[in-house]
């Protein structure tokens, strides 16, 4: 199944594509259609994988609420939407009190 933009723009062939930790154009519109730049929320390895689900902003987290919490044990991987290498999904950990697009895929 290719992942596209709504414009039909290719993001990637299939799921191996989308996981080869490389995309063939940047995630860079939402939904509407609309560009966007800045932080997504991935929470994932360049493989599709979960990133250390320990020192998630979700459940099983240390807290009920990480997503407001300045914990720096709180915190969450996030990618960048401009980004079609790796950092598409693997820029770096930041606290889940930030406010980010969030990026969710079926398989």
């Amino acid at each position: 199944m290719p992942y596209q933009l709504v414009d039909g723009t290719m993001v990637a062939d299939d799921w191996t594509d989308l996981t080869d930790g490389s995309l063939d154009h940047a995630i860079d519109h939402d939904e509407f259609g609309n560009s966007v730049t800045g932080s997504v929320w991935t929470n994932t390895e360049t493989n599709g994988k979960a990133h250390d689900i320990t020192r998630d902003c979700g459940p099983g987290s240390s807290t009920s609420a990480v997503w407001t919490s300045a914990s720096g044990f709180e915190s969450g991987r996030y990618g960048t939407s401009t980004a079609s290498s790796s950092q598409w999904t693997m820029t770096t950990n930041t606290a889940c009190s930030n406010s980010f697009r969030l990026y969710c895929f079926e398989q």
